[in-house]
């Protein structure tokens, strides 16, 4: 297996395949989506068998902070590589390239049943804050609902 890598033009195929896998009844749009936010891989060979992107913005007013924010977008890991701490890898990788773009805070959310998000986000010492109702429509019951989580990237 290859380091944590952003991803390249080349990536594109392999990343929609495990978007496919990993969430499919979320629609992606991969031309615009990981041309437009910085996207990070893991490969197995050429296969793209993790990734994680993340948006670099001015907090929201419900995020007090002064200074930039990186807000983390979904892990993706295969399921026949998942138990291998490849999810750890993704969100520290993360954290370190959006460090180096000058972030100070990052925001994550997941939803109340994603046991391994919940933990890499407890490894990280991140801190839940709140609770968005419908955050993720294509979930059943509470998982609809997204939980914030906040954490300085110093």
């Amino acid at each position: 297996m290859s380091a944590v890598a952003f991803a390249t033009e080349k990536d594109l195929p392999g990343l929609v395949q495990l978007h496919e896998t990993c969430y499919p009844a979320w629609p992606v749009y991969p031309a615009i989506w990981y041309q437009a936010h910085p996207t990070l891989v893991l490969r197995e060979g050429r296969r793209v068998i993790g990734s994680t992107s993340f948006s670099l913005s001015f907090p929201p007013s419900c995020i007090p902070h002064d200074g930039e924010i990186c807000y983390g977008h979904g892990i993706s890991i295969h399921p026949k590589t998942r138990g291998q701490g490849l999810g750890r890898l993704l969100a520290e990788a993360r954290h370190d390239a959006a460090r180096d773009a000058g972030c100070k805070l990052f925001v994550g959310m997941t939803w109340p049943s994603n046991a391994a998000m919940l933990a890499i986000f407890a490894a990280q010492g991140l801190t839940k804050h709140q609770v968005l109702i419908g955050a993720y429509p294509w979930q059943r019951g509470e998982d609809a609902n997204g939980w914030m989580f906040t954490g300085s990237l110093r």
